[in-house]
């Protein structure tokens, strides 16, 4: 019995800390350290957010620098990202399909049925022929046509662009109905509706921002300026002063931030708005393809002008 009493002190003390604190009294005492990881997390991310920011904005000043033509490129490059991501999607919710057809007619077959990554990226192509030189020949033609090799060489494509553009999708069409196959139409025509509504979510929005940098880089840049904003104000008044949560899909977001950002959204857009209004390069449409834009000049926009002098 002593002994036993011994070796159930020694291990009380051994569970006890130096100051005499149990281990339920040290997790009792545990919310201070997971409170200080907290807010050393929470200044990382502050810093990464905050230099990765100056990066992005950085870059994209840059490519609003260069003029009208990078930028549209800069959009293309994001649809590439974008479509790129959307067919490993489409992949992967296709999976099921191509089990059933691997079972019904074997790897080989599923091979043959497959639309395929290829055949993908070239509808994807024919959409990009179609949209780009479309803002190529109502907005730069002049720009081209000004160089007898350009026009020599853009010329003939540009006056068929309609019918080229037809041409290259029917051909891709008849590839895509001469590989159907018996007991595969169902995986097969699903390959092929996800290939077209990825591009139509991709292109039909992107069309609009290209025409919107056409018409003044103003109606493109302050709509993508109000997000930037909304979202660092957001950011950083839920840092400041977030406590209730918004929604349990984004468990960080909260509601002082959703109204702060709010708030710095609107009151910028109406200082933005003016700035970016004073600038004959960002109101004017672009109908050459110079790099730089600086010393372009046009007749104001009536709404512009009148906003401008109710300012004054």
């Amino acid at each position: 019995m002593p002994q036993q009493a011994a070796m159930a002190a020694h291990a009380y003390d051994s569970d006890a800390n130096l100051d005499g604190r149990t281990d339920d009294e040290q997790e009792h005492q545990e919310p201070p350290q997971s409170k200080a990881q907290s807010r050393t997390s929470k200044i990382k991310s502050f810093r990464i957010r905050t230099v990765s920011t100056f990066v992005l904005i950085g870059s994209f000043l840059g490519f609003i620098w260069s003029g009208h033509v990078p930028l549209m490129l800069m959009i293309f490059c994001i649809q590439f990202a974008m479509v790129r991501e959307l067919f490993r999607l489409a992949q992967k919710a296709q999976q099921e399909y191509a089990i059933e057809a691997e079972q019904r007619q074997g790897r080989r077959g599923l091979r043959k049925a497959k639309l395929g990554s290829s055949q993908q990226w070239y509808f994807f192509g024919v959409a990009a022929f179609w949209m780009y030189l479309r803002f190529v020949k109502n907005q730069l033609v002049v720009e081209i046509t000004s160089s007898a090799k350009l026009a020599h060489l853009f010329g003939w494509v540009m006056r068929r662009h309609s019918l080229l553009a037809y041409l290259l999708y029917t051909a891709g069409f008849v590839t895509f109905v001469l590989r159907l196959q018996k007991r595969m139409y169902m995986y097969q025509f699903g390959q092929y509706a996800w290939t077209h509504m990825i591009l139509l979510v991709v292109f039909i929005p992107s069309s609009f921002f290209v025409s919107n940098i056409f018409d003044g880089l103003m109606w493109f840049l302050l709509p993508c300026s109000l997000v930037i904003i909304n979202d660092i104000g957001a950011y950083l008044f839920g840092i400041c002063f977030g406590h209730r949560k918004l929604i349990q899909l984004s468990p960080k977001k909260t509601w002082e931030g959703f109204i702060g950002g709010c708030i710095t959204t609107v009151v910028a857009s109406w200082y933005l708005a003016g700035f970016m209004s004073r600038f004959k390069w960002m109101t004017c449409p672009r109908t050459v393809c110079h790099l730089l834009m600086f010393g372009h000049t046009c007749l104001s926009n009536f709404l512009l002008v009148r906003n401008f002098l109710q300012r004054r």
